[in-house]
């Protein structure tokens, strides 16, 4: 089984709104994507299928936004918790690149 990866260029991030404006372009997030981390949690779990969210600049994504990559990081792993919790399986899978 091949594990689809959905690649993030981080190099573009530099604020909550360019945050939100990526991921909801890369992973397709439906029109009404609230551009809050609670909204972005719901949209990860909605998937269908296990997929791995490379963050390619990721150490520059770091210094550069320290809170958001911790909240992605942070989401993450919630949004694995409550799936597993609720009896289903991890969705996302956390990749770094640099």
């Amino acid at each position: 089984m091949s594990i689809p990866v959905v690649n993030i260029d981080t190099n573009g991030i530099t604020d909550w709104d360019s945050f939100h404006d990526t991921f909801a372009r890369v992973l397709d997030f439906p029109s009404y994507y609230g551009r809050n981390m609670d909204a972005w949690i719901d949209c990860v779990s909605d998937r269908d299928a296990p997929f791995v969210l490379q963050l390619d600049s990721a150490k520059s994504f770091r210094s550069r936004c320290p809170d958001i990559y911790a909240a992605v990081v942070e989401c993450s792993a919630f949004s694995n918790w409550r799936d597993v919790e609720s009896g289903g399986e991890p969705v996302v899978f956390l990749a770094f690149a640099d």
